[in-house]
């Protein structure tokens, strides 16, 4: 798989949580957390900011922001954030050209980890 300087990216997406995995063959791992899209429309009601309400468009924008330039990406989730966040990528960068999505129940992060290491570089990670 083609990926800058050896390095492959993942990421986690589901109602909770964003989570972006930068894996290089090094073994070292990168993991910013971001807060949900609900999370964050919850934080604009309780302080009564007067804006418009976050859109989806913001947040995967904000994720887009900090997303590590690849031209493959591995995008892991349980529901529709994940495709709706690769129709996204394909609209607004034209650097990211091997999306891949896949289907994935609940995971650890952990758990995540080990799938995309898994998935680019064929390893097998034992989770706790």
């Amino acid at each position: 798989m083609n990926s800058h300087e050896n390095q492959y990216f993942g990421i986690w997406l589901d109602d909770n949580k964003a989570l972006i995995i930068t894996l290089d063959v090094g073994k070292t791992l990168i993991i910013p957390v971001f807060k949900s899209l609900n999370d964050l429309q919850d934080k604009r009601l309780k302080t009564n900011e007067t804006n418009k309400p976050i859109n989806d468009i913001q947040y995967y924008n904000d994720i887009f922001s900090v997303l590590p330039k690849s031209e493959t990406l591995l995008i892991l989730g349980p529901d529709q954030n994940k495709l709706h966040f690769k129709e996204f990528l394909e609209r607004e960068s034209d650097k990211v050209k091997n999306i891949i999505t896949k289907v994935a129940g609940h995971m650890t992060t952990s758990d995540i980890i080990a799938t995309v290491r898994s998935y680019f570089l064929g390893e097998t990670v034992e989770t706790a």
